[in-house]
Formats: structure tokens, sequence, C-alpha cells
């Protein structure tokens, strides 16, 4: 199988009707022969006085704040992430960075829960049951499961 490319970013709308797992497949490269470092969405969020374009990337195991699903943020229950962005975004950022086509990292990363279709298969553990009692050998994908992304930071137009 040849070796995917990687593209920097995957441009997007996102709204109610957005197919989530579609969209996470689509940057973790499944099916395709690209993979993308980060989601740059065109939504636009304000926040104290900037127009603002979330980025997205991979978790990483990197330390952050909050929890969101994905779900939740297409169907507009971003409360907390709103205030995270406007606790982020002073006005000495919005100074630098407004129009520069260049993302400001946050300092705490806002946690994003989605699934993409690796979170969809295998369901179920395998049991060893040779001994008269059951153990576990292999722990299954269980439902609901997602994998995390982060807000890692925004475009200020």
């Amino acid at each position: 199988m040849p070796e995917k490319r990687v593209k920097d970013e995957l441009v997007t709308y996102v709204d109610n009707n957005t197919k989530s797992v579609a969209l996470m497949d689509r940057f973790e490269g499944k099916d395709r022969e690209v993979i993308y470092k980060r989601i740059a969405l065109e939504n636009m969020l304000f926040a104290n006085g900037a127009i603002c374009h979330l980025v997205i990337e991979r978790a990483n195991r990197r330390p952050c704040v909050g929890d969101i699903t994905f779900t939740d943020f297409k169907k507009g229950y971003s409360g907390d992430l709103c205030n995270h962005v406007k606790a982020e975004v002073t006005s000495d950022v919005i100074k630098k960075y407004s129009g520069k086509k260049e993302i400001y990292y946050f300092d705490k990363p806002f946690r994003l829960r989605a699934q993409n279709s690796g979170n969809r298969t295998g369901y179920g553990s395998i049991w060893e049951w040779s001994y008269g009692g059951g153990e576990m050998v292999h722990e299954g994908t269980l439902y609901g499961e997602t994998t995390d992304y982060v807000f890692a930071g925004v475009y200020i137009d």
C-alpha cells in the first residue's frame, strides 16, 4: 500500500447536517491517499471583537481543558468552548495575529471528542472460557467510543 501524502489543512464548514464520522475519516486519511495535520473551520466565532476560525488537531496526549463532543459542537452547545476562546483571545493576541493567516495556538487546548470509523469497529470483547471462569483476552470497541482531538487554536480575521 503506498504511503499517504500529508497535507497541512482540511478546510471545511461544519453545521448540524455535517457527517462527523465521514469528516474525521477524511481527516485521518481512511480510504484515501491523504492525511491532514489539522482541520481549519470556516465557521465564525466572535471573541472580544475579533472573528475567529477554530483549528482542530489530534490530541496526542497533550494536556487540555474542557470537554465537548463533535455532536454537541455542531448542534451549537458550545458555551464552555466559546468562553474558553474569549479568555484565550485577548486584545494583545488580536493585535498580533489579526489578518496574518497564522494560527494562534491556545495556551490550553480545548478537548474535542469525535468518532471516526475506527471507533465503530470490533464491538465486544473476546473472552477465554476454557478454565471454568471468564478472562478477557481482548477488549473490544465500546458503543459510543470516541477519539480525543483538540481545538488547538484559531485563525483571526
